[in-house]
Parts: structure tokens; sequence; C-alpha cells
């Protein structure tokens, strides 16, 4: 199963921003994926394995299609335990309860 992660970033303040691009990937600065998310602040990117860790970077790009260095990057442990169970052995019905993270 896959799972993403909510990414956002500060505003670029260039009059002639077209937009950003989200680079991601396995390894510090090794981005083998991509994702033009046009003029918004924030991405959402999915397919991300259990278990993986990946490393993210933004640029922006202007209406002539001239893109920026690279943010800061940032980096994101997909966890592994992704439905948690919570032993209820104290409420009135004991059995165990799974709670999805969204």
């Amino acid at each position: 199963a896959d799972k993403r992660v909510s990414l956002a970033w500060d505003p670029n303040s260039e009059t002639n921003l077209a937009g950003y691009v989200v680079y991601y990937g396995p390894q510090s600065g090794v981005y083998t994926n991509s994702n033009n998310v046009s003029n918004v602040t924030n991405a959402t990117v999915g397919g991300l394995q259990i278990g993986g860790r990946y490393f993210f970077v933004v640029t922006a790009y202007d209406d002539s299609g001239l893109e920026s260095d690279p943010s800061n990057e940032v980096t994101y442990q997909v966890p592994t335990n992704n439905v948690p169970v919570i032993n209820s052995t104290n409420l009135i019905t004991p059995k165990n309860i799974r709670i999805p993270i969204p």
C-alpha cells in the first residue's frame, strides 16, 4: 500500500512567478521524481512506500520557464506501523480497536 505526505512552503515573491515543482527521491540530492504543482504553496505526494525514506526540495519557475535553485532539503520517513493497535482491556467490551491514520 502506498502512503503520502503533505508539504507546504513560503511563497516566492517574484511578480512573474508561474508555479512550483516538487522534486523527491530516495537519497539526499538524488531526486528521481517531480511534480509540477502549478502556483500553489502546498502539495501532497503519494505513492510512497511504507518504511521508505524520501528527500524533498521545491523550486519556483517563472512565466519564461526559468527555474530557481532548489529550496532547503527536507526528509520524510514513512512509518512502518501505519495502523496502531490499542489494547482496550479497560473498556466495557474488551477487544482490539484499530485506528487508521489518514
